[in-house]
């Protein structure tokens, strides 16, 4: 593990709070979150909530390889008005999970156009093969990464 300071940590009673908490605190009337779907339909909602616009960024389904994100399709989705990109890797429902070279590119995009990487991360102890797509993994400090 890492150490974090605790004024890195926020206790909240749930997943689905601390992304809530998250959106609000981010977001202003208006702005857009990029999201990879299918998605959880909490996180759609939890964008609605904090009174910004979910942006649907469709994952493709291959029977030989499965569900896959195309990077430069949610790239390209960037507009203006885009204030965050949503990441769940381990996805649920599809079973996606990002690889390491994906996280890295999407946070130096993000960084780099001064947006914020939300990387919902929470099945990711499933996942026993590979530990390096996690957001945490790839880079030594958050940056604009939550």
């Amino acid at each position: 593990g890492r150490a974090f300071g605790a004024d890195r940590v926020t206790v909240t009673v749930g997943g689905m709070q601390a992304l809530s908490q998250t959106l609000l605190a981010l977001l202003e009337p208006g702005e857009e979150v990029l999201i990879p779907v299918p998605v959880w339909p909490n996180i759609l909602e939890a964008t609605k909530i904090a009174r910004a616009v979910p942006r649907p960024v469709p994952m493709r389904f291959d029977a030989q390889t499965g569900w896959a994100l195309d990077m430069d399709e949610l790239l390209d989705a960037v507009t203006p008005r885009t204030k965050v990109v949503f990441i769940n890797s381990p996805s649920n429902p599809t079973g996606w999970v990002a690889s390491a070279e994906q996280m890295q590119a999407l946070l130096a995009f993000c960084r780099a156009r001064g947006l914020w990487l939300i990387s919902d991360e929470v099945y990711g102890r499933m996942v026993y093969d590979d530990l390096a797509g996690r957001l945490g993994v790839c880079t030594g400090r958050a940056g604009r990464g939550v």
